[in-house]
């Protein structure tokens, strides 16, 4: 049996030694790097909240003067009753989109996805201007429709069902999640599920002395992956 020597005994100490400082430095480097990762969520939870608060006092601000302005008694276009959460997701305006022309333009389709069958994930159109060209809007999660409505060229919408519930995540307290369609010729779009959420019907204003008939040519409101919240962009058009 071959002994060790008093050397080797020491070398071997030392290797050792060498190897528990070299992985505490390591261990001590981790803590650090823990530390700063949770320095950095912290801040980002700030961050997020600070978002949320902009956004919720956003959602609380007026219609802007210049949307105001150009929805006037004497004009072709209003904005209807808002439905929904003030406060999800983010919000959207097309507006602009939809009285942008002297004559505001038609919606040719609309199409909706619904998630699971009870919730509203997106909603998707497309308007058609006096001088032909075309754009098309999208809200929510980017999923293929799978309900969608073709209209007529003398069909157009009248009136929405929109029906809200308990939204299935923190911080939101409901989405839109149905969603029901109804035109000038009794055909409808429906999307979601419509028992036991809180439905309100939304319809296109009376027809006025000079004006043409009402109907739905677009949206404001709020989405993220879902739709939270929705009003009615009517016109004077059809």
């Amino acid at each position: 049996m071959q002994l060790v020597s008093q050397q080797d005994s020491d070398t071997f100490k030392n290797d050792v030694l060498a190897i528990l400082h070299d992985k505490d430095k390591d261990i001590r480097s981790l803590r650090t790097e823990l530390d700063a990762l949770k320095t950095s969520n912290a801040n980002l939870r700030n961050e997020l909240d600070a978002l949320k608060e902009s956004n919720t006092a956003r959602a609380l601000e007026p219609v802007p003067d210049d949307l105001q302005n150009s929805l006037t008694t004497h004009s072709l276009a209003r904005v209807g009753q808002a439905v929904g959460d003030p406060y999800g997701g983010a919000p959207f305006d097309d507006s602009a989109g939809a009285i942008m022309a002297h004559s505001p333009p038609r919606i040719t389709f609309i199409g909706m996805h619904a998630c699971q069958g009870d919730r509203i994930r997106s909603i998707s159109y497309e308007l058609l201007y006096p001088d032909g060209s075309r754009t098309s809007f999208s809200h929510g999660k980017r999923e293929a429709d799978n309900r969608k409505l073709e209209l007529h060229n003398e069909e157009y919408i009248v009136s929405l069902v929109i029906g809200t519930g308990p939204a299935p995540w923190p911080h939101t307290e409901k989405t839109i999640q149905y969603l029901k369609c109804i035109t000038n010729e009794g055909r409808e779009l429906e999307g979601g599920k419509r028992d036991g959420r809180d439905c309100v019907e939304v319809s296109a204003p009376e027809n006025e002395e000079g004006k043409g008939k009402w109907g739905l040519i677009g949206f404001v409101g709020r989405s993220w992956d879902e739709v939270d919240s929705l009003s009615p962009i009517w016109g004077a058009v059809y």
